[in-house]
C-alpha cells in the first residue's frame, strides 16, 4: 500500500503492478530450503502436491495481502504474477500448476506473466539451441498457453531477451539461425516480436534490461550486458530498431 500511494502521489500512471519476480518457487524466503524445509530426494518440478501444500498455500496468503494494498491505494489496479521456467521440465508442469494454485487459493490477479530465455528453453531433453524450431512453435508451449487462457487470464512475456556476442559465462547453444552477432540478435528478436504481434492470446512482452551495454558492469556481468540493446557507443543495437516496426 505505501510503495503504491508513493507513485500514486508522484502522479504516475501505472498499467501494471508486478508482485514479485518469477516467484513460482515462494516469496520472501518462503521456498524450498528456505523458510521451508523441503524432503530428502522432493523434486519441485514435479511434485506439485507438495508444492500446493507447503509453499503455495502461504504464497497465496502474502499475494493477497500484497494485491489488496496495492488496490487500496489504486482501486483500477491491474496484477500481474510473475513466473520463470518457462520450458524447464516436461510441459511446463510448475508453471501449471502455480497459476492453478494461485487461482484455487483465491489470490485476486489480472494476468499471467512469464520469462523466456533461449537458454532456459528444453524441449523433452533437448534445448532450443539444438532445435529446428523456436520454443513458441512447439505443440508444448500451444499447450501451455491454452491452460493459461482457461484460467480466464491475460498473458504477457514479463521478460524475454537474447544476446548479441558470446562472452563470458555465456554457456548455452545458441538458437538455430540465430548466431551471438548484432545481427542475429535483431533477427531474433524481429521474429519474437512478429510472433506476439500475431498471435491474439498474447498481450505484450517487456525485454530484459535493454539498458545494458558492453562494459556497463563489470566482466563477472558479461552475460547480462551482452543481452542489451545498445552498442559501446551507448547508441542502440540493431535490435532495438526493430521496435520501429510497431510503432
Amino acid at each position: 500500500y505505501e510503495t503504491t500511494k508513493y507513485f500514486m502521489d508522484k502522479g504516475l500512471d501505472i498499467d501494471l503492478y508486478d508482485l514479485g519476480n518469477e516467484i513460482e518457487r515462494g516469496i520472501l524466503e518462503f521456498r524450498p530450503d528456505e523458510r521451508i524445509q523441503r524432503p530428502e530426494g522432493l523434486n519441485i518440478m514435479e511434485d506439485i502436491d507438495w508444492m500446493r501444500e507447503n509453499v503455495w498455500n502461504i504464497e497465496a496468503q502474502l499475494l493477497t495481502a500484497a494485491a489488496e494494498g496495492v488496490r487500496q491505494a489504486d482501486p483500477d489496479a491491474k496484477i500481474n504474477l510473475h513466473g520463470s521456467c518457462l520450458g524447464r521440465g516436461v510441459n511446463n508442469k510448475l508453471l501449471k500448476g502455480f497459476y492453478q494454485a494461485m487461482v484455487d487459493f483465491g489470490v485476486p490477479f489480472d494476468v499471467i506473466g512469464v520469462s523466456y530465455y533461449w537458454s532456459d528453453i528444453h524441449t523433452g531433453d533437448i534445448s532450443v539451441g539444438q532445435s529446428l524450431e523456436p520454443y513458441y512453435t512447439t505443440q508444448e508451449w500451444k499447450d501451455t498457453l491454452q491452460f493459461f487462457k482457461s484460467l480466464g487470464k491475460t498473458f504477457i512475456f514479463s521478460e524475454f531477451v537474447y544476446p548479441c556476442y558470446k562472452s563470458v559465462g555465456l554457456t548455452a547453444g545458441m538458437d538455430i539461425g540465430f548466431p551471438y552477432t548484432l545481427e542475429g540478435q535483431a533477427a531474433w528478436v524481429e521474429q519474437f516480436l512478429d510472433y506476439v504481434m500475431n498471435d491474439p492470446d498474447v498481450a505484450g512482452c517487456l525485454y530484459f534490461y535493454p539498458e545494458y551495454y558492453p562494459t556497463f558492469h563489470s566482466a563477472e556481468f558479461d552475460t547480462l550486458n551482452a543481452c542489451g540493446l545498445f552498442g559501446d557507443d551507448r547508441l542502440p543495437n540493431a535490435a532495438l530498431k526493430k521496435y520501429n516496426k510497431y510503432k
